[in-house]
């Protein structure tokens, strides 16, 4: 074969610049297949067609997904409709009623003098001093006793034992009661002030006083303390359990501690004339017992589960006198001192000290109020004026 009738050998090299033969000859031991003008088109031409592609298929989503948009708006509408239907079959309040709700919004004072009542009623007083001892040494403990003059005094948190109890110092004109936590020291408590001889001039004097209700843990904390009186009135002091700061002892305060109160107060309505239940209650149980209760709704003391099981309670027919006498007034018991003064000059407070009673006759309570300056705890006193 002639060298003109060989078939020519086609290099892999292409008429390309130099500038691509030189970035082939950078690779070494690599073969390129060669790529002609229009394969390179190709690549380009679909980058160029793809964008309108993909515009279509967004399009067509949006299209596609206003449907349930729609269907979240007219189901919003409907339930819009269904709300302002329920609102709508609420009575109106009386202007009566409005005027009184209006109060709930303007600050509470307290109009009842200092000193002690006549011989015809009864002052009984509720505090939790959060430490007896801290209480006693700052002095505002006694100088409220000599101002207030309360005929009966009940305190919760003293955190004594019986140890170290005996501390405590000596109240002119009081004869004193004790129940103490025996499950850890410094630990929840009780106490109980009685003016004995200004009750003489009464005609009232204290008959008994129990300790606990029959169910062990709360007994073991000393959180119940009874006293009854020769006119056929039962006190119960007490201190309900906190269900904690991520709620730990929730179950055992709705499920164990609550239905045990309930029983106990029962037993003490069947033996009794009257029955009044106080103390540091550990629940704002009514929305306009809180300053925010929205905002609270799981925290201790205002949850769900804290608020049904005392309004379990108060379905068997008892008074809570604070919401009796002022339904609507912002008053609140309790202030976290966290922020030093500042929540009180505020007003956000915490209505947690309750004065709960049995149905009474007319005009045999004669007031419930709080002792708003007095100092010394992060609780303020309430008092309870009742007919001796």
């Amino acid at each position: 074969m002639t060298a003109a009738n060989r078939p020519r050998r086609v290099t892999r090299a292409t008429a390309s610049s130099s500038v691509e033969n030189n970035e082939l000859a950078q690779v070494p031991g690599k073969r390129v297949r060669k790529r002609t003008a229009a394969a390179k088109k190709e690549p380009e031409d679909e980058e160029i067609a793809s964008p309108p592609k993909k515009k279509v298929t967004r399009a067509r989503k949006a299209k596609t997904s206003t449907k349930p948009e729609n269907e979240e708006v007219a189901t919003q509408t409907k339930s819009t409709k269904k709300k302002t239907a329920t609102r709508a079959k609420k009575p109106k309040l009386t202007p009566e009623e409005e005027a009184e709700k209006a109060k709930w919004y303007e600050e509470t004072t307290c109009d009842q003098p200092w000193g002690a009542v006549d011989d015809e009623h009864l002052k009984i007083v509720s505090w939790n001093i959060n430490g007896a001892n801290s209480v006693v040494k700052s002095g505002h403990l006694l100088t409220y006793i000599e101002r207030e003059e309360p005929d009966i005094l009940f305190i919760q948190e003293t955190k004594y034992t019986a140890k170290t109890v005996e501390g405590f110092p000596e109240v002119p004109g009081y004869d004193i009661h004790w129940n103490h936590c025996t499950a850890k020291k410094g630990y929840s408590g009780l106490g109980l002030l009685v003016a004995t001889d200004r009750l003489a001039k009464k005609n009232v004097s204290v008959e008994s006083v129990e300790l606990g209700m029959g169910e062990e843990e709360a007994d073991a904390e000393g959180r119940v303390l009874t006293a009854v009186l020769s006119n056929g009135i039962a006190l119960v002091n007490c201190y309900v359990p906190n269900a904690g700061q991520k709620l730990p002892r929730l179950p055992y305060r709705v499920e164990v501690f609550e239905p045990a109160m309930r029983k106990f107060l029962a037993g003490l309505r069947e033996k009794h004339r009257r029955v009044v239940y106080c103390g540091d209650l550990n629940v704002a149980y009514d929305e306009c017992d809180i300053h925010n209760s929205k905002a609270n709704q799981k925290n201790s003391g205002h949850t769900p589960e804290e608020r049904a099981a005392f309004g379990d309670m108060m379905k068997e027919g008892w008074v809570d006198t604070m919401r009796h006498m002022y339904p609507y007034k912002r008053c609140y018991t309790y202030f976290s001192l966290r922020f030093g003064d500042r929540l009180q000059k505020e007003n956000k407070g915490w209505r947690i000290d309750y004065f709960i009673t049995t149905p009474f006759e007319r005009d045999e309570i004669v007031d419930m109020f709080i002792r708003y300056d007095q100092q010394g705890s992060d609780h303020k006193p309430a008092a309870l004026l009742v007919k001796a």
